[in-house]
C-alpha cells in the first residue's frame, strides 16, 4: 500500500466546516414547515390549548401532604398505643393503624386459642399472640420499625 501524503497532492479527506452549511433559524411567525404536520391538526395550534381530563384551568389547588388526601387527619400515636395495650390481643390497634391483615391474623389467632383452648397447640396462640401485641404496643411508643406510620405512610401524630 503506497502513501497517499507522498506525492505533495491535497490530503484525500478534508472536514468541513459545520458553521458554513448552517441553516437559517426558522421564522417564529411562519405556519409551520410543510410536510411536518400531523394529519387532522392545524397549521398552528390555537392559543388555549386542549382540555385535559379533570383538569380546570383557573382552579385554586388545595395544597397539602403530597399523595394523600387534603382532608387526610394523621393517626395518633397515644390512641394507637392505648388500643395496643387493652385491646392488642384482638388486633385492634392494627385496624386502627390500617394494617388490616395483621389485624385479621391476630384476631383469628386468638379467637381459635379461645375456642379450642382444651387443646395444646391452641393454647399457645393464647400465649403468643398477647406478647405479640404487647412487643407492638411498645415499639408504637417508641415509633420504631412501621410504626412510624399507618398504613397509608402518613406519620403518626403525637
Amino acid at each position: 500500500m503506497s502513501n497517499p501524503f507522498a506525492n505533495g497532492d491535497q490530503q484525500p479527506y478534508q472536514p468541513r466546516d459545520p458553521y458554513q452549511e448552517q441553516q437559517p433559524y426558522a421564522d417564529p411567525t411562519a405556519q409551520g414547515y410543510p410536510g411536518y404536520q400531523q394529519p387532522g391538526y392545524p397549521q398552528q395550534y390555537p392559543q388555549q390549548g386542549y382540555a385535559q381530563p379533570g383538569y380546570q384551568p383557573n382552579a385554586i389547588m388545595a395544597y397539602g401532604q403530597p399523595g394523600y388526601p387534603v382532608s387526610y387527619a394523621p393517626k395518633s400515636k397515644v390512641a394507637a398505643a392505648l388500643l395496643a395495650f387493652f385491646l392488642g390481643t384482638l388486633g385492634v390497634h392494627n385496624f386502627y393503624l390500617g394494617y388490616t391483615a395483621k389485624a385479621t391474623t391476630q384476631l383469628v389467632l386468638f379467637l381459635v386459642g379461645c375456642f379450642f383452648f382444651w387443646l395444646i397447640v391452641p393454647i399457645l396462640f393464647l400465649i403468643v399472640v398477647p406478647i405479640w401485641a404487647f412487643v407492638e404496643f411498645i415499639m408504637i411508643l417508641v415509633g420504631g420499625g412501621q410504626y412510624r406510620a399507618d398504613a397509608n405512610g402518613v406519620p403518626l401524630a403525637s
